[in-house]
Order: C-alpha cells, then structure tokens, then sequence
C-alpha cells in the first residue's frame, strides 16, 4: 500500500485484495464479504496497523486514487466507468472504519482536524460519512466540539440528500457518550430538527385503534401496516433510524426534549407498535428503545434498594411483606404498565428458545428484556406471585443448550454456540440481562426471607412478655437513671440476666435454624431450581467465551448454593431501630431522600439545603468540633441508599454556580465513609467519577482519601490510570498538601507499606518530577526556602511551599519504606548524601524539615534491600551524623541534660539504632574515651567539607 501510493501506475487488483484482507483480519464474523462485514472488532490487530501508519497510507490512497481518476465531482464515482475507483475508496473507508472501531486510543490517533476535514470534503459518499460516525462514537473530546452550525449542516444535508439515514444515524451518535447523555447536543438536535423541521421526519398518530404514518411525498395517511408493505428499503431504514434517534434524545432523563417528544409520541401508540407483532422486528426494537427512555426510565422512577437492613420494631410483625415506597406505589393503578407486563410475559413464552441466525428478532427480545430489568429495577414487580410466574420463561430463555442456528435444524455446533461473533453475542446479552433480573429476583426473595424470620422473632418476644424490647443489644447501653429506688435497680439487674439468657438461645436458634422445620419454607419461596434445571444453565452459561455472561453467571451460581450462609450474614447486619429517636431519624432520612431524588428539578439551594441536613446527621452530636462521626446514622444513610443518590448528581456537567453543590456532596460522601469500611466499599466504585473533579476546589481529594484510608483491600484494587490522574491533578495546578497525602495514604496502608502502590506512586512522581515534586535541592531554591522560612510560611499559609515540601519528603519516603529496590534507586537520584548534608546542616532550616531528612537517609540509604557496600566508608555520611550530633547537643544543652542520659537517647532511636551494624560503631555519648576518639574521627572526615558553623 505505501508503495502504491507513491506510483502511478499499480495493480488495482493487488491492491484490492489486500484491503479485503485487512479489513478480514481486523473482526470476528461469518461474513467473508469486505463490504458487508462488521463483526466483533480485534484490539490487538487494530492497534498493530495504527501503529503502522496505516491511517495515513490509506488517507494517501484514497487522494491518489482520486487524483489519477480525474473525477469532474465526487457523484462521478458512482459511473461504471469508474468501478475500480469506486472500490479502492469504498474498502479504504471500511478499514479506517474498522481500524477505529471501539477503539479510543485509534480514534484519538485519528482525530485530527486534517482528517476530518478530508472526511467532511466526501461526506456524499456513504463509507465516508459512516467512518466519521466511527471517528465520533463514544469521542468525548470531539462532541463536546460540536457546534450549532454543525448540527445544522446534518440537518440541511437532509434537506437536500432527501432523507439519508446516515446523517440520522450521525446526528445519533452526537446524543450520548459511553452509555452517558450529552444533554447539551440533545437539546440541540431536538430544536433544530424535531422542532423546527418535523417535515424531515416521518409523521406518525393513532386514530382509535390504528396507527396511520403519512410518508413523504404523500399527501394522505396509510395504515402502518400498508406503509411497510410498500415502503423500499432506504425508506424504512430511515423510518426505523428516526425513532431510534428521538430515543436517544430522551436518554439520561432529558426532560425538555422527553416533554417535546411525548407530544407526538403517545404511550399508547409507542406501546402498541412494540406489541404489533406485523410490524419488523428491527422497527419494533426501535420502539422499544424509545419506550424505555420516554416513559420508564423517567422521573419519578428510581432504583429500589430491595434488601432493606433497616427495620423499626414497632412495625415488625404488622405486615407480611416489607413495604416500598417508589415506583411501584406511583404506577400500581396504571393498567398501561400492567398490560405491558402480560405482553413481556406472553413474548418470553413465546420465543423461549432463540435461533441465532434470526438477530434482528434477537435484538428486539433484548430491548425488551431491558424493558424487563428497569421494571424490576423500579420496583413494578413486588408480588411473588407475579415474580414467580415470570421466572418460568426467563429460565428457559436462559438455556442456552436450547438454541438453534436457524429454523429446522436443532443441531448447532457447541464451539460456534460459545464463541463470541457478531450473531451469537446478541443472544449472550440476552442471557446476561437475565442472568442479571435473576440477582434481583434473589434481592427480593432475601427480602422477603428477612421479613418473615424478624416477623417470627418479635412474634416470638410478644408471646414471651417482652413487650419493651430490652433484650437487643441496641438497648443495653441505657442504664437506670439516679432516681431509680433499689428494688427497681434490682429488677433490672435481675431483667438483664435473663436477656443475656435470651440472647445466647436466640444465637444458638440462629446457627442452627438450618434443621428447623419452622424456617424450611423460606427457602421454597421463589425457588429458582424448584424445576432441578436452574444449575445446569448456569454450569452451560459458565462455558461461554463471553467474559460478561460468565462471570454473572459464575456469581448467581455460587449466590444459589449460598443462600442459607447469605441469609445468616444479612440478619446479622439488619439494624433494628428501637428508641423513638432514632426512629424519628430514619423517617426524616426517608423523607428527604425521597425530595432528593427528584434533584433535577429543584433549586441549587434547595438541593444544598437538602445534602447540609443529611451531612449534620453523619456528625456525632457530642463533639463539638465535627470530627468524629455517628456510626448508626451512618449505618441508616448506608441503607437508604443516600450515598448513591448524592454520586448521582456529580456527573452532571454545570457551570461555576453547581460548584457549591459539588463541595456539600464531597463533604457528605467523605464522612458517610469515614472510618467505615462497609460504606468505603459502597462508593468506591464511584471512584472514576470522583477523579475528574480533583483539579476542581471541591474536596474530593478528602473524599477519596478516606475511602482507602486502613482500607487495603480497596488500596489493591486501584489502578496505575486513576493513580495517573491524581498526578496528572498535581501537575494542573494542584499542588497543595492534601494531595500528597492522598498518594501517602495510598502507599501506607494500617502502618504497612504496599509495594505495589508504593513504586507505581514514585515512577509517576518522578516521570513529572518537575511539576510535582518540591525538593528545595539547588542553592537558588534553598535561598527561597530560608525566605519563607523566615516569613512563617508554613505557620501562616496550611497549603504553603514549605508545608508541600515536607509532604514531599514525606512521601518519598513512604515510597521507600519496607525495602524496595526499585523505589530506592529512584529516591537516591532525588538528593545524594551530599545534598542531605547541605539540608542538614543549614543553620535556617527547620527541624520539622531536617527530621523529615532523617528519615529519608533512613529509609533510602541505610535500611535498604540491597546493602551499598561504600556508604560505611563514605565520608559524607559520617559528616551527617556529626551534623547530627552537634544539633542534639545544642538542643540537650538548652535543657540543661546530657546525650547520656538513657532518656533522651531512648527519644531519639532512628538517629541511633540504624548505624549500630557499622564496623565503626559509633556511639553518641561525650562522657567515654571511647566517645571522644569517635567524636575526633567524625570532625576529622568531616574536614573535607563546610562544616555547619561555615
């Protein structure tokens, strides 16, 4: 190729064949045909060819190729006479399409302004503009690009290409970002094409029972039926790419462009579109999609949280089933989502075994188990009954022992059924999503379980007379108050030992009620192996080559034989609330989390209002100085759910105004996890999102400080990306103490170190050195030191030069602490002997500094993992220590006491323990002969450089 695009003369032929073989090479598919193949994209052999240039040569390619045909204007390319031209340009595009598939590091390669405006230049032609739709998919750095002017260029090529669905499909791709709305470019599209140019869309309504369609170009409106029977295949293609597009305006719960849409849109006619079982599939998948996004996924549905460990004992026993609140109360009577329900059942029972061939049939059973799984989600399915009846199809859907290739043959490769290809990965995320309504059918099932046995428990306490309930360990922690008389002191004593009674025979009922007949029913409730099929699935799902469905499957599979130890470890964690204080507390928590939820469309300061009360409640009541924490309402807000309801608002892109609101949000999240690791572990996965604010002043650095704080399970899980990005904050201008002791806490971790965070910490810090690292370790630099050492500026300024330097060092080494190699020789290149020397024995300098380089020459030059043979005999570092010497001195002299004295020398271990193994064995005490020789020899060696007085 790079040789064809240098001569003019070359073998179109040559050149054709191996353009159809890279692009071949470059996915997983059945489809050997160049021009049709799509298939599942090779990470390895994508970035193999971009790092060949490939990019380039081809871009070359098409413009000699262009240049030798001597074409009047691109639509030339299309003539016969032209076919060669025609191909060489349409198989380039479809590699450049397939190099940058899913692939952002060849997307970023490609992003430059030259190529797209190459792009742009041959928008007509059709494998053009799909590469650039490539090239934008899932580009943050490029939609956010996107102008007004250039949504209205798609939108007038409409116009005048008279309906393309390529540019329906580009304008698409403008609305969202890594399965994230891009509510900016939504409301662009919105106005200038659904609002302003409805013309360019197909019309559509339902007139009683029917839904009409008026196509263009027609004056009258046909039944939707009629319209398909007639319509060619670019016009409905367009059709079903126009509704795909209004769904994905509607995505992340875009209200104005949901409210302009619905107008058209009607439930009813969007509902029975999906229902209409005439209409193709691939037209009922798009209305499904938007069904979803228009009125399911919507405010003011929320996420349920299922398992409830929160309970109030005065409720316990009163119903037979834990109420919810949510979406399921909003909608119950809403028989639209009802019959919704019995079409999803009815069209599981129907198509329970897939036939891989059929994907567009396979896509719309996956739009609608999505549907599936957000009803679940808000909590529309809470009657076992009715869960029960649901389970039936879904586990035989799930079955992939069950599928076929296509109609009339019921054998299928078992190789072919587990490998991941652009047909059988459509049925493996129908399996996954299952899979996935499976784990919340066993959150309501443990729910469900919970209840019965707490229900059983205070039967249980009320039939034995103890209607107050002292005998929980919540409850022990009141003692009598002093107005007690003694026979009721008595009693109480009396009371407290048969509780204590009480409480051992219940904990022994607990780890034996696995052969009590009284509790054997929980576990036929919503039994998913009631038809002994439920663990071959799984154990057939487990050996698909789809790292997604396995592990889920894997997960629910250990999760089904687990269910006995599941529910011991849930009723231990069950908080009951019995003071009528607490209970108070957790309603009012209910409360405002159930206003907090509709966030969207409240004020900033209402919103700020709102998280400042829920932060106050994390604050222990009897400390004045707002440091320490109260666990149980910690426990409470944990339970809620309030941690996700706060990360919920921190993705949202807002000007300098949401700033504050960001600031109350970090402050609530950094003392939800403080000191508890539970709550540590439930927003730790928010932590990509917490990054991206650190260049901002809005705390997260605290935040994510005191989610791995003496947490080294999470500290392990981190990767050396996000530790990239908190360096990457530093070099941005964030060069401030608390920084430092983020990656501190990162490399400590319970008093011990971590070597593997420790030497991915030290290589970023010394990659960018420059901007990140304040070292002081020049004499023009230590000038400035000693100024604002002489200004006060670590006394004056807490996120000062001087306070960043000692972090600095502080740092540097935690890095080196326990013994690493590698962090050493890293270290040593940052200050030599001699340099600790210099900083050392600066009369300016201030000891909290000189005792941070203590520890440096401790941990960096003496306990380290390979021993350097020359430091005994080196003279520099006996001049340190006589340095050293003469400052305990002087500091031993103001207070009148001796370096002998054990005290004193007990105070000061490290300037003394680690030298104890040299040969020369020097001992710190001016009252021995033995001394005084060790004293001369010290300011003997230390002639060959300045002493501390010069």
């Amino acid at each position: 190729l790079v040789v064809t695009t240098s001569t003019a003369a070359f073998t179109t032929k040559r050149v054709i064949q191996i353009l159809s073989d890279l692009i071949i090479s470059c996915t997983i598919s059945g489809d050997m045909n160049p021009f049709t193949r799509e298939g599942i994209p090779i990470k390895e052999r994508q970035s193999l060819l971009c790092e060949q240039s490939l990019v380039d040569v081809l871009v070359k390619l098409v413009k000699v190729t262009l240049y030798h045909s001597n074409l009047p204007t691109i639509n030339d390319i299309y003539k016969p006479e032209n076919y060669t031209t025609y191909t060489i340009c349409r198989l380039s595009y479809r590699l450049l399409r397939q190099v940058i598939k899913d692939n952002p590091s060849n997307q970023l390669s490609m992003s430059s302004t030259e190529y797209i405006k190459f792009m742009e230049e041959m928008i007509h032609f059709p494998e053009a503009i799909a590469t650039l739709m490539e090239l934008f998919r899932n580009n943050k750095k490029l939609l956010d690009k996107i102008t007004v002017d250039q949504i209205i260029f798609f939108v007038t090529l409409l116009k005048e290409r008279g309906m393309d669905s390529n540019f329906v499909r580009f304008l698409s791709i403008l609305c969202e970002c890594d399965g994230i709305a891009n509510a900016r470019n939504q409301l662009l599209v919105c106005e200038k094409l659904v609002v302003k140019n409805p013309n360019l869309l197909i019309g559509i309504k339902k007139v009683s029972e029917t839904i009409l369609v008026k196509p263009p170009e027609h004056k009258e409106w046909m039944n939707i039926e009629q319209f398909i029977a007639i319509s060619n295949p670019n016009l409905l293609n367009y059709f079903v790419d126009t509704i795909k597009l209004l769904s994905d305006l509607c995505k992340g719960r875009n209200v104005e462009t949901c409210s302009a849409i619905s107008t058209v849109m009607t439930y009813d006619l969007v509902f029975s579109c999906v229902s209409n079982s005439k209409l193709p599939a691939e037209l009922r998948t798009a209305f499904t999609e938007l069904l979803l996004h228009l009125y399911i996924d919507v405010e003011p549905f929320e996420k349920q949280n299922f398992v409830n460990f929160t309970r109030v004992w005065s409720d316990l026993g009163n119903k037979a089933l834990t109420s919810k609140k949510g979406a399921y109360e909003v909608t119950v009577k809403n028989s639209n989502f009802e019959l919704l329900k019995v079409f999803i059942f009815d069209y599981l029972t129907e198509n329970r075994i897939q036939v891989i061939s059929k994907t567009n049939v396979n896509a719309l059973s996956l739009s609608l188990l999505n549907v599936l799984k957000h009803l679940f989600d808000y909590g529309f399915y809470v009657d076992p009954s009715e869960i029960g009846d649901i389970i039936v199809p879904l586990i035989q859907q799930m079955d992939g022992r069950t599928d076929i290739y296509e109609e009339g043959k019921d054998y299928f490769e078992p190789s072919a059924r587990f490998a991941p290809n652009d047909e059988t990965v459509i049925a493996m995320d129908c399996k996954h999503n299952i899979c996935l309504i499976m784990n919340i059918i066993c959150d309501i099932r443990l729910d469900l379980r919970l209840t019965e046995l707490l229900n059983d428990f205070k039967q249980k306490t009320d039939r034995e007379g103890f209607s107050n309930p002292n005998s929980l360990r919540t409850s022990r922690v009141s003692s009598p108050s002093n107005s007690d008389d003694e026979d009721e002191i008595e009693a109480r004593r009396v009371q407290h030992l048969k509780d204590e009674e009480e409480e051992q025979k219940r904990q022994q009922q607990i780890h034996s009620f696995k052969d009590d007949k009284e509790i054997r029913h929980l576990f036929k409730l919503l039994d998913l192996d009631e038809s002994n099929n439920f663990v071959p699935i799984l154990q057939d799902l487990v050996m698909y080559e789809y790292p997604l469905l396995a592990t889920t499957a894997a997960t629910l599979m250990v999760r089904h034989f687990n269910q006995r130890e599941e529910l011991i470890k849930s009723l231990k964690q069950v908080q009951i609330l019995v003071s009528e204080k607490n209970v108070k507390t957790y309603q009012m928590v209910q409360e405002k989390l159930e206003q907090l939820r509709s966030w969207r469309n409240m004020d900033l300061d209402e919103v700020e209002h709102y998280i400042q009360d829920l932060t106050f409640l994390l604050h222990d009541e009897h400390d004045s100085s707002l440091t320490k924490v109260n666990t149980a309402h910690q426990r409470i807000l944990h339970n809620l759910n309030a941690h996700q309801i706060i990360a919920e608002i921190l993705p949202t892109k807002a000007g300098r105004e949401k700033l504050d609101v960001y600031r109350y949000c970090f402050n609530f999240l950094q003392f939800f996890c403080k000191n508890n690791t539970a709550n540590q572990h439930a927003i730790f996965k928010y932590l990509d999102v917490f990054l991206r604010y650190l260049t901002k002043d809005v705390g997260a650095s605290l935040t994510i400080k005191e989610i791995f704080k003496d947490n080294r399970t999470l500290a392990v899980q981190i990767s050396e990306n996000q530790i990239r990005m908190i360096v990457n904050s530093i070099v941005e201008g964030q060069r401030f103490p608390h920084m430092i002791e983020l990656l501190e806490t990162l490399c400590i971790v319970n008093n011990a170190p971590l070597r593997r965070n420790q030497t991915m910490v030290i290589k970023l810090m010394i990659e960018k050195q420059q901007d990140t690292l304040l070292l002081f370790n020049t004499p023009e630099s230590i000038q400035r030191r000693n100024q604002l050492v002489r200004e006060r500026e670590h006394l004056n300024n807490p996120q000062g030069m001087l306070l960043y330097h000692m972090k600095c060092i502080e740092l540097i080494c935690n890095c080196a602490t326990g013994k690493i190699y590698e962090a050493e020789i890293k270290c040593q290149s940052l200050y030599s002997l001699k340099d600790i020397f210099l900083q050392l024995s600066d009369p300016e300098n201030l000891w909290e500094i000189k005792s941070q380089f203590c520890d440096f020459l401790l941990e960096v030059y003496i306990e380290t993992e390979k021993r350097l043979r020359i430091i005994e005999s080196d003279p520099t570092l006996w001049n340190i220590l006589g340095c050293l010497f003469e400052d305990m001195t002087e500091l031993f002299s103001l207070t009148g006491q001796t370096i002998s004295n054990p005290h004193l020398r007990a105070s000061s271990p490290s300037l003394t323990l680690p030298f104890q193994g040299f040969g020369s064995g020097l001992t710190l005490s001016g009252e021995t002969s033995s001394s005084s020789s060790s004293s001369s020899s010290v300011h003997s060696s230390s002639s060959a450089l300045p002493t501390q007085s010069s």
